[in-house]
């Protein structure tokens, strides 16, 4: 099990902006507040300067997280996979975008990350698909929620369950992990309120009962997301890092 921290796009993340203006002072932070991982939105990934630091510095990067529209054609799928092979990172976790909230809609969206799937397991790379409340809740008119369409018609295709969405859809997080735990090990751990987002620890989120859940089963990763900056981000990676480790197997042995 790794612990990364998500770099985010335009701003959104714990470091806000530092990583788009400063990318090495943004790594540096990681690396010496817990040794973390990173995980890479798309603006990010696709700097081509961001990646030369990147894999100069040997950075171990989590996953590149994209939006489903940046990656339609032909091109675009054969210029991330490299990305992914530069980086020596092998999870892409792909978040949808704009699709019709229907059985129709999901069908469709299934059908391009079975091709999406497909594809970059001849590199040996992985894909996830990040879960919003949207994906979470019943369709209208149906007994089915989008995710379960996409698990049923994108075979081999993975969860990334963020505890944050699955609050905001109204949902138990913990309940959430467990049902998909056997498609996941990818986890976002997010905190929240009613309103938005909060300051990891602020909200909220059951951390302990997330956190409980998530190590019934292997867990891969645990990324920790947060929509703005912290004015203390060492001290945030710091309680991060307890926390996780507090709940592996073995830890109070």
């Amino acid at each position: 099990m790794r612990t990364a921290v998500q770099l985010g796009i335009n701003g959104y993340g714990v470091l806000g902006r530092l990583p788009e203006h400063d990318l090495p002072a943004a790594l540096d932070l990681l690396e010496t507040s817990g040794g973390h991982a990173a995980e890479i939105m798309s603006n990010l990934a696709a700097d081509p300067m961001a990646v030369s630091t990147l894999a100069q510095r040997r950075t171990t990067v989590a996953a590149v997280h994209l939006f489903v529209n940046e990656i339609s054609t032909l091109d675009e799928r054969r210029r991330w996979t490299d990305v992914l092979a530069g980086l020596r990172c092998s999870n892409l976790v792909l978040s949808g975008f704009g699709m019709e909230q229907t059985v129709n809609g999901y069908r469709e969206l299934a059908r391009t990350l079975s091709s999406l799937v497909d594809e970059f397991a001849a590199n040996e790379q992985r894909v996830y698909y990040h879960c919003h409340d949207s994906e979470l809740q019943r369709l209208e008119d149906q007994q089915v929620r989008g995710v379960d369409v996409l698990v049923a018609e994108a075979t081999g295709l993975r969860l990334v369950i963020d505890t944050y969405w699955a609050m905001a859809a109204g949902l138990d997080p913990a309940t959430e992990i467990i049902e998909y735990r056997d498609l996941s090990g990818y986890y976002h751990l997010k905190d929240g309120t009613r309103t938005g987002g909060a300051e990891f620890g602020n909200g909220d989120l059951d951390v302990a009962s997330c956190l409980s859940a998530m190590f019934e089963s292997p867990v891969d990763w645990v990324v920790l997301e947060q929509d703005t900056s912290s004015p203390d981000p060492a001290g945030l990676f710091a309680r991060f890092s307890a926390l996780v480790a507090s709940h592996q197997p073995g830890a109070n042995a």
